[in-house]
């Protein structure tokens, strides 16, 4: 009986377990390539959107990234917006850096019912995916506030290198 027992708390323990916050890059990709970056504001229908890409912004300035103008920003984000399902074309990304000269845009999202929340990190000569994270609560189910969620994503900035000038 202890033996068949020992497994199933094993199994038990594991599916109470938390998931862990990842990081995955693209084959090759290299952080220290991209010096301006352009934040666009975060889907959540929370409306904390905006509020979590300035964070985002300035975790990006602390670590020597330069930034496309959050004005600027917004006005070529409601030119471009996105597709939920096919992000941008590379016709939309060549536009933008164009006008705003980013080397690579980051975009997020958080899921309505607050299980995750999601950041990329786009290429925009190439339309590459540079980096995927993908966020989940420290405690709990869900997250309890944005505050949460901008912590976690400003902390994931400390593990990124930073630009080579």
């Amino acid at each position: 009986m202890r033996i068949w027992l020992s497994p199933l708390i094993a199994a038990l323990l594991a599916a109470c377990a938390h998931p862990k916050t990842t990081i995955e890059y693209a084959q090759g990709a290299d952080i220290n390539h991209y010096h301006r970056i352009g934040v666009l504001p975060f889907n959540d229908r929370r409306g904390h959107g905006r509020q979590i890409s300035t964070a985002i912004g300035e975790a990006l300035s602390k670590h020597g990234f330069e930034l496309v103008d959050t004005d600027q920003m917004l006005k070529v984000y409601s030119k471009y917006r996105p597709d939920p399902e096919t992000g941008m074309g590379i016709s939309e990304l060549t536009e933008i850096k164009q006008s705003t000269h980013a080397d690579a845009l980051i975009s997020g999202a958080v899921d309505p019912t607050g299980l995750n929340a999601v950041m990329v990190m786009v290429d925009t000569d190439l339309g590459d995916e540079v980096f995927k994270a993908t966020l989940y609560p420290l405690q709990g189910r869900k997250f309890k506030d944005q505050q949460e969620i901008i912590h976690q994503i400003v902390g994931l900035f400390g593990d990124l290198p930073t630009p080579d000038k």
